[in-house]
């Protein structure tokens, strides 16, 4: 029987936690300008957006090669939490399950952000997922340097 694994990290960042928030939750678009030496596009394949279950399609660079991630995307407003579910690209030639949650919270100053990756491996030889953790932690960084003012 498949065993589903997790990964965390925490970020403190700068940028308030509500701006972050609608940031990450409806400006996917503007990634590639931001951090465009790891996103190279975003673009909708279903609905929009800002409505959850909007299917996106990524392209970026990790690790110094090219990869895509096809995404559902869930919201849950009242906990200021955006899931991205794999439903294709090169993931899940790893994993056959990937399930990306971002949560924002509010501090005195700016926000705390909890990424987890929650997966199960196709076989006992597929790595942990950490690249990805980092690669999406270096992507918020970025974002946050930009809008952080």
């Amino acid at each position: 029987m498949a065993q589903i694994l997790k990964l965390e990290a925490d970020l403190q960042l700068k940028t308030p936690a509500d701006k972050l928030y609608n940031l990450l939750k409806t400006q996917n678009q503007h990634v590639p300008k931001v951090s465009s030496d790891k996103v190279q596009s975003v673009q909708v394949l279903e609905g929009d957006w800002e409505t959850e279950g909007s299917v996106r399609l990524w392209k970026g660079t990790i690790d110094g090669k090219v990869e895509v991630f096809k995404e559902r995307a869930e919201v849950d407003e009242a906990n200021k939490t955006i899931t991205s579910v794999a439903i294709g690209g090169t993931i899940l030639d790893l994993y056959s399950s990937y399930k990306l949650t971002i949560k924002v919270a509010s501090k005195s100053e700016g926000a705390l952000l909890k990424i987890s990756i929650e997966y199960e491996k196709l076989n006992e030889d597929a790595p942990p997922p950490n690249k990805y953790l980092r690669y999406v932690s270096n992507i918020v960084k970025d974002i946050d340097s930009h809008h952080a003012n």
